[in-house]
C-alpha cells in the first residue's frame, strides 16, 4: 500500500487523465464526431459520450482507491512508480535516523546520569573526589560502549534466533559480544591511560578498567539484543492480528456475498412464477407485472456491492415488490406499516424487508383460504432496531428452528444476519394470537452515515 504522498500523486495524475479524456469527448461530441481519435489504449473508455464521462469523473473524485489497483487498471502501461520516486523520501529511512538519533540521546542520557553520581558522591564526601572530568570520563566509557553495542543491535536485526537455527546464532552472539567487549576494553583503557591525571601506565588502566567494565559490557551488549528479538516478536504478532483481521474480514465478506447472491435467484423464481400464473388468467395483467418486474430488478441490482441500506431505500425496494404481489392477489392481500420518520435513516441489510414480505405472502395466501393482512412496522428498543413483520392469515406448523431450516430465504437471512453482526442479531417467529405469524428480526441500531450510489457501469 502507498503512503499518502505517493497515493496523492498517483491520484492527481489518474484524474488528470479523466478529465483530459472528458475534454477530448466533449469536443468531439461538440462537432459531431465520435471519439475516435483518443487513444483507447489508454482510455478505452472514450468513446461512449460527453455524459458518461463526466458521470465517471464525477464517481472517480468521489471515491478513494487503492494505489496499486489503480496503477494496475488505469496507468500501468504509461505509468510507473518511477515517475514519483524522486518525490518522496522512504519512511524507512526516516524510521532508521529517528532510531540512530532516539540511540545516540540514550547513551548521552546514561553518561550525564553517571556523571551527576560521581559530582553528588564528591558533594557529600569530598575525600573521595575521583581523578579527572567527571562527564568527559562517563562519555568515553559511554559512547565506547554505544558505538560497539550497535553492532549487537544489527546483528540482533538481521540474524534472529528461530528453531532450526537458534544454536547457530547463539554461537555467533556469544563470540561477537565476547569480541566486541575486548575491544571496547581497550578503547577505555586507551582513553584512562591518556586522559587520567598521573598518567597510570596501560597496564593499571587495562587493570581497573577490566574490573570495572568486563561484566557490564556483557550485560548491556544482551539486554540490547533481547529488547531487539522482543521488539521483533511483537512487531511480527502485531502484524499477524492484522492480517488474521483482515482474512477474517475477506472470509465474512465473501460469505455475505455467496449468500445475498443466493437471494435474487430466489427472488427472480418466485416472481416468474407469478408471472407464469397470471399469462392464463390476464395478460395485460402479467406484461404489467413484468414491467414491474424489471423496474424492481433495477432498484435491486443498484445496491448489489452494498450489505446495508437505508430503512427508507429498503421500503421503497419493499413498494415496488408489494405492487408486484397486488396484481397478482389483488383484493387478497392488504398490507399496513408502522414506522417512525426517525428510523428511516437507519441501516438495515439489503433485501430484508422484501425476504420477510415474501416468506409472510408465500406461507399465507398460498397456503390458508382468507385475506391476508400483511403488517411491517420497525421501532428502536434500546440500542436496537427491531423490524417486524406480521401476517394475520399464517399459522407456525413447525417449530421455529425447523421453519428456519426449510425456508431458503429465512436460513439465507439468519446466515447473513451471524456474518453482519457477530451474534448481536436475532430472528424470532411466533404465532400470534388468534391468528397469525410474527417474524421479528433484531440488529444493532445504527444510522447510515451515507447513503450508497450505484457505481456506473465502467466500475463495475
Amino acid at each position: 500500500m502507498a503512503n499518502p504522498k505517493e497515493e496523492i500523486l498517483i491520484k492527481s495524475r489518474f484524474l488528470g487523465r479523466i478529465v483530459q479524456a472528458e475534454g477530448q469527448v466533449v469536443a468531439a461530441t461538440a462537432r459531431g464526431e465520435n471519439a475516435g481519435g483518443v487513444d483507447e489504449s489508454r482510455c478505452q473508455w472514450c468513446g461512449d459520450s460527453a455524459k458518461l464521462a463526466h458521470n465517471r469523473v464525477s464517481y472517480a473524485r468521489s471515491q478513494s482507491y487503492d494505489t496499486d489497483a489503480a496503477l494496475a487498471r488505469y496507468g500501468a502501461d504509461t505509468m510507473t512508480r518511477s515517475d514519483f520516486e524522486d518525490h518522496e523520501v522512504s519512511p524507512a529511512f526516516n524510521h532508521w535516523v529517528l532510531f540512530w538519533i532516539c540511540y545516540a540521546a540514550l547513551w548521552t542520557l546514561a553518561a550525564a546520569l553517571l556523571a551527576s553520581q560521581s559530582y553528588l558522591g564528591h558533594w557529600i564526601n569530598p575525600s573521595q573526589r575521583p581523578s579527572g572530568p567527571y562527564f568527559l570520563i562517563e562519555l568515553e566509557v559511554w559512547y565506547t560502549r554505544a558505538a560497539f553495542s550497535s553492532v549487537a543491535v544489527w546483528l540482533a536485526l538481521r540474524y534472529r534466533f528461530r528453531t532450526t537455527t537458534w544454536l547457530r546464532i547463539l554461537l555467533l552472539h556469544l563470540s561477537v559480544s565476547l569480541l566486541l567487549d575486548a575491544l571496547a576494553l581497550l578503547v577505555m583503557a586507551t582513553f584512562r591511560h591518556w586522559s587520567e591525571p598521573g598518567r597510570p601506565t596501560f597496564t593499571t588502566a587495562l587493570r581497573q578498567t577490566v574490573s570495572m567494565h568486563i561484566a557490564f559490557n556483557l550485560l548491556v551488549y544482551w539486554v540490547l539484543v533481547g529488547l531487539v528479538h522482543i521488539w521483533h516478536y511483537y512487531n511480527d504478532a502485531r502484524k499477524e492480528e492484522v492480517r488474521s483481521a483482515r482474512l477474517r474480514g475477506e472470509l465474512a465478506n465473501a460469505r455475505l456475498t455467496v449468500l445475498k447472491a443466493q437471494l435474487h435467484p430466489h427472488f427472480l423464481f418466485n416472481a416468474l412464477h407469478s408471472v407464469a400464473t397470471l399469462l392464463h388468467e390476464d395478460v395485460h395483467a402479467a406484461e404489467d407485472l413484468l414491467l414491474r418486474l424489471s423496474s424492481l430488478l433495477r432498484v435491486v441490482l443498484d445496491d448489489t456491492h452494498y450489505q446495508e441500506i437505508s430503512l427508507r431505500k429498503e421500503i421503497t425496494i419493499l413498494e415496488w415488490h408489494l405492487g408486484i404481489e397486488r396484481i397478482r392477489y389483488g383484493d387478497r392481500l392488504t398490507t399496513k406499516t408502522g414506522i417512525e420518520d426517525e428510523l428511516l435513516d437507519c441501516a438495515v441489510p439489503h433485501l430484508i424487508l422484501q425476504t420477510l414480505v415474501e416468506n409472510a405472502i408465500r406461507h399465507g395466501i398460498g397456503k390458508h383460504p382468507g385475506n391476508d393482512v400483511v403488517g411491517v412496522y420497525a421501532r428502536r428498543a434500546g440500542e436496537s432496531l427491531e423490524i417486524e413483520v406480521t401476517n394475520s392469515n399464517s399459522v407456525l406448523t413447525t417449530s421455529q428452528q425447523e421453519a428456519l431450516r426449510e425456508g431458503i430465504g429465512l436460513s439465507n437471512m439468519k446466515s447473513r444476519l451471524h456474518e453482519l453482526y457477530n451474534g448481536r442479531s436475532s430472528l424470532r417467529l411466533t404465532n400470534m394470537k388468534p391468528r397469525g405469524v410474527s417474524a421479528v428480526v433484531s440488529i444493532p441500531y445504527r444510522r447510515m452515515e451515507k447513503e450508497p450510489s450505484a457505481a456506473p457501469e465502467f466500475f463495475q
